[in-house]
């Protein structure tokens, strides 16, 4: 969650769970690994979270993507 938080710059405990799913599939549509994305799907479920620092890295690329602004922005297109 606090990964998110950092990626999304809002409080993603906020989204409504249909927002939280469209976020993960505007990450899925920008590249990053379905594993990635399987993990913060977890977050919403009552399922064992996993740690995702294996994948962090491959955030870099995205980071100013990832952001609530980009998101909207992307979703309004």
């Amino acid at each position: 969650m606090i990964i998110l938080k950092f990626l999304y710059q809002y409080d993603v405990i906020n989204m409504n769970p249909d927002e939280f799913y469209d976020y993960l599939e505007y990450m899925s549509d920008l590249g990053i690994s379905k594993e990635l994305i399987d993990i913060f799907s977890t977050i919403l479920i009552n399922k064992d979270n996993i740690n995702p620092y294996e994948y962090l890295e491959e955030l870099i690329p995205y980071y100013n993507k990832l952001n609530r602004k980009a998101f909207v922005r992307a979703r309004s297109k």
